[in-house]
């Protein structure tokens, strides 16, 4: 329940005009006119409140949720024709990264069965960061674990440098 009050929180003030937000919330000051491209991201993580084990259907929820605030952000920059790669890359990441942190099992092959397959997608430069995630989830997630070390970081460099 208190994740659900917390949650309408962020829907109103993403919502509201950046100028009648309140006053005193760093977060909300920084993210200025985007706040509205972000509430989809809201919607996201409400779909995760149910009861264990979650549904399919709560799991890529979360991630259409992800994904959408991901291409609001693609569209504040400006990334016209770019939002089906950006929908495609932002949910297969959201739902690597999501399969790395369940502990139930069921739900991790739910998440994990919801991952697209395909040739890997370049993102243009402005969402080199989104390429970055999307990359070190899905090479953690083979892996079985959220890898760090000096490999985990010149993958990341690799795929900041390259895209790929």
């Amino acid at each position: 329940m208190l994740g659900q009050l917390r949650l309408a929180w962020w829907r109103e003030r993403l919502a509201e005009p950046p100028e009648q937000r309140p006053q005193g919330e760093p977060l909300l000051a920084l993210l200025g006119r985007t706040g509205a491209a972000l509430s989809p991201l809201v919607d996201g993580w409400e779909a995760l409140l149910g009861e264990a084990p979650l549904p399919q259907a709560s799991i890529a929820a979360f991630a259409e949720g992800r994904a959408q605030a991901l291409a609001g952000l693609g569209g504040i920059l400006g990334l016209v024709g770019e939002e089906p790669a950006i929908l495609r890359v932002g949910r297969d990441w959201a739902l690597a990264d999501l399969a790395l942190r369940l502990s139930h099992p069921g739900e991790r092959d739910h998440a994990v069965a919801l991952i697209g397959e395909g040739a890997p997608l370049r993102l243009p430069r402005e969402m080199r960061p989104l390429t970055v995630l999307h990359g070190l989830a899905l090479r953690d997630l083979r892996r079985g674990d959220a890898a760090g070390g000096i490999r985990g970081a010149l993958a990341a460099v690799r795929l900041g440098i390259f895209g790929r």
